[in-house]
């Protein structure tokens, strides 16, 4: 049988190199922080104009449906956002010819937007 020949200083080179990045990426996840935390405010602020604006018109039902889809839209948008703050290479949506939407990597990661694709990219 073969043994494996443990070196404990390339275990230690790759932990080391792991810590760094993350120290490097800090700033980034309290930033990251900073936006989930203000598009949850935002998301209960959207989700509660709707739903009143509904029940002064006697539509307590849409008012609740469209109050959740508003939030749960706003509250993804923010982890999108938020992911591409800590890791700028991640970004969630760019557009396709094949279909309006597709989860894939756009130009610039501070573009964050959908639009409507008519050529191809």
């Amino acid at each position: 049988m073969d043994q494996i020949d443990a070196d404990v200083g390339n275990m230690f080179e790759k932990i080391d190199t792991w810590l760094d990045g993350f120290f490097r990426l800090l700033p980034n996840i309290a930033l990251a922080l900073v936006v989930l935390i203000l598009f949850y405010f935002l998301d209960i602020l959207i989700s509660r104009i709707v739903r009143n604006r509904a029940e002064k018109r006697d539509r307590n039902s849409l008012g609740e449906v469209a109050g959740s889809l508003l939030r749960w839209t706003v509250t993804l948008l923010g982890f999108a956002l938020a992911i591409t703050i800590i890791a700028p290479s991640i970004t969630p949506v760019t557009c396709s010819a094949d279909s309006a939407l597709v989860l894939s990597p756009l130009a610039s990661p501070s573009k964050i937007f959908c639009r409507i694709c008519s050529q191809a990219f």
